[in-house]
């Protein structure tokens, strides 16, 4: 039998461990019945909304920074500048149909 040509990376000692983040950001559009834009956002801060109407997600694809350890200031995990990313929008049927209990 053949030696196999892949060398295990848990036998590598010289490696390092690093951390890489991916951000994924989903905004959810719920329809709220009022009588004004300040009504509406209070009455959606209150919680008093109907369900999805639309989901528009932003997945990164390739991230632009590299960390030595996971000890990171959230802020700047955030507000980091993300390059290459996907979006996709979905409507409420599409939402409800791929996830039956509702969200």
């Amino acid at each position: 039998m053949k030696k196999p040509k892949l060398t295990l990376i848990s036998e590598n000692t010289n490696l390092k461990t690093y951390y890489v983040p991916l951000t994924l950001i989903q905004v959810d559009l719920y329809p709220v019945r009022a009588n004004s834009p300040e009504q509406a956002l209070r009455k959606a801060n209150a919680g008093q909304f109907e369900r999805v109407e639309k989901r528009v997600t932003l997945e990164e694809i390739q991230s632009n920074v590299v960390y030595t350890t996971t000890d990171i200031d959230p802020n700047d995990l955030v507000t980091r500048h993300v390059d290459v990313y996907d979006v996709k929008t979905r409507s409420y049927d599409d939402i409800s149909d791929s996830n039956p209990s509702g969200l």
